[in-house]
């Protein structure tokens, strides 16, 4: 069943819970892909494959919220159209892929940059999670 081939971004792609923050935070994996910072872990279910993201970008960087919402709705716009990208490799897996995408940038980026970036930060997670399931 081959429910996530359309590009839309439904509440059960969020990451909600402020206990799968805590864990996400407390387990430090993380890397550093200029403008982002990207905390991921990976948490077992008995269900198909479901990645789950977050967005943050910080009040002490961008001052005027109307500039924060603007980077977060690019940002998830960005992830809405590459995240078949994921869901292609990590489809036969049983578990969730928690990701916390923290913007560092101290201005807004256009969307051109941004997308490229998501498309790089997504094949640097998915080396990574492929090393480790080799490992």
């Amino acid at each position: 069943m081959e429910i996530k081939a359309d590009k839309t971004f439904p509440k059960s792609q969020r990451l909600c819970s402020r206990d799968d923050f805590q864990r996400l935070l407390s387990q430090k994996q993380s890397f550093y892909l200029y403008p982002f910072v990207c905390y991921y872990g990976m948490v077992e279910q008995k269900n198909e494959f479901e990645a789950k993201i977050a967005v943050s970008v910080s009040k002490k960087r961008i001052k005027r919220a109307v500039h924060r919402n603007r980077i977060k709705r690019l940002i998830k716009e960005s992830y809405r159209q590459n995240k078949q990208l994921i869901y292609d490799v990590m489809q036969p897996q049983q578990a969730e892929l928690h990701l916390i995408l923290v913007y560092v940038e101290s201005k807004i980026l256009p969307y051109s940059f941004i997308n490229s970036k998501m498309i790089l930060l997504i094949n640097k997670l998915l080396k990574i999670s492929s090393k480790k399931n080799k490992g």
